[in-house]
């Protein structure tokens, strides 16, 4: 499946100005979906920082899992009106490669809020 990704990253330019080779870092999800959803994390050559975020289910029939995942993606990005670029992920792609499920999101690097921050 990530020669699949790696394809449609470098076929539709998702990652602008980017023409090499690409790593992809595999994680399993919550544990709360019993490993149901994985997670990869998609690096520049030599990068730091991932570029990219896919999610995709390990199984068909959970396919439900990312569409539900995309569906409250939009609905926040359509309640926030343009602040979302600071907090939520861009949406840049959604699909199916063998009849799983599967979006592309831009990772978000930065520092995760706590209640004492203000």
């Amino acid at each position: 499946m990530i020669r699949e990704f790696e394809k449609i990253i470098l076929g539709e330019n998702l990652i602008p100005g980017y023409h090499g080779d690409l790593d992809f870092v595999k994680m399993q999800s919550t544990e709360g979906l019993k490993g149901k959803k994985v997670i990869f994390l998609v690096f520049g050559r030599n990068e730091k920082l991932p570029s990219l975020c896919i999610k995709t289910v390990r199984c068909a029939s959970e396919n439900f899992l990312i569409e539900k995942e995309v569906k409250a993606l939009k609905l926040g990005q359509q309640k926030l009106k343009g602040d979302e670029d600071r907090i939520l992920p861009k949406l840049i792609k959604e699909g199916m490669i063998n009849a799983h499920s599967y979006c592309i999101q831009e990772a978000v690097n930065g520092k995760r809020l706590k209640r004492s921050d203000t």
